[in-house]
């Protein structure tokens, strides 16, 4: 597949994501390389090039095939709990469980909830507020801080259990559901951490880039001024105008 077939293809596929809400199936993406013969470290490029333009991979099979190490690219970085971390949880779970009913009878206040009971709301959040400190504990990652991401799984536990009336889910398939959608959301919050970072570390490349063309391309003269206008600039290192504009307003460097 020469280089031209290849861009055509990535851009066919970003075009596809548009139409889809900035998402594709992993199925599309074996369709749309099927027969080139790609290794994994050139599928694992094709993700990240997607994933720095905003696109997610509907689940996390595709990802898992095709992540050096078993590193599930999806879900962040895993790290262990350190020592302040393990006592924070400890802390917060003490205060959290002793808030907890005993005997709390959850599949009833599923029932009330539907009726959109406001006690219920209250109650049923304060039962799965320690299973979602838990749940983020076991999801622990490097890009994002444990009380961060507890609190980014309590702010989907309560948009779970506001939106379950209207979603029509029975009271014996609540449990199971809000679950879900609190792991969803836990998933959501670790993802956007992770494409933030690319996104970073794009734009460091690029700084460094530029400035090192400039550095190459001024070294020869004597007042070490670019002897390139910015158009020509952008056709030598194949980026955007507006793309080296910013890039020189960020780093304070455009007269």
């Amino acid at each position: 597949m020469n280089i031209k077939e290849f861009q055509d293809k990535l851009a066919a596929l970003v075009e596809l994501s548009a139409r889809q809400g900035q998402t594709l199936a992993p199925e599309q993406m074996r369709e749309f390389f099927e027969g080139d013969d790609l290794d994994k470290d050139q599928m694992l490029r094709i993700l990240q090039y997607l994933r720095g333009k905003g696109i997610r991979i509907e689940g996390v099979g595709w990802t898992e095939e095709v992540a050096d190490d078993g590193i599930d690219l999806a879900a962040g970085t895993p790290a262990e709990l350190t020592g302040e971390e393990e006592a924070y949880l400890r802390e917060l779970l003490s205060e959290l469980e002793g808030e907890t009913e005993e005997n709390f009878r959850y599949r009833e206040a599923f029932s009330a909830l539907a009726d959109r009971d406001e006690k219920a709301m209250l109650s049923l959040t304060r039962y799965y507020m320690p299973w979602t400190a838990r749940t983020a504990a076991d999801m622990n990652c490097t890009e994002l801080l444990l009380a961060d991401l507890i609190q980014e799984g309590n702010v989907a536990l309560v948009s779970a259990l506001s939106r379950l009336p209207e979603e029509n889910i029975l009271p014996e398939n609540g449990d199971a559901w809000v679950k879900a959608q609190v792991r969803d959301g836990l998933r959501s919050a670790i993802e956007e951490q992770v494409l933030q970072k690319q996104r970073d570390d794009s734009l460091v490349a690029k700084v460094e880039k530029l400035d090192t063309a400039v550095r190459e391309l001024s070294e020869d003269e004597e007042d070490k001024t670019l002897p390139f206008t910015l158009q020509e600039l952008a056709v030598i290192l194949d980026m955007e105008e507006e793309e080296i504009r910013g890039i020189l307003r960020l780093t304070g460097d455009e007269e």
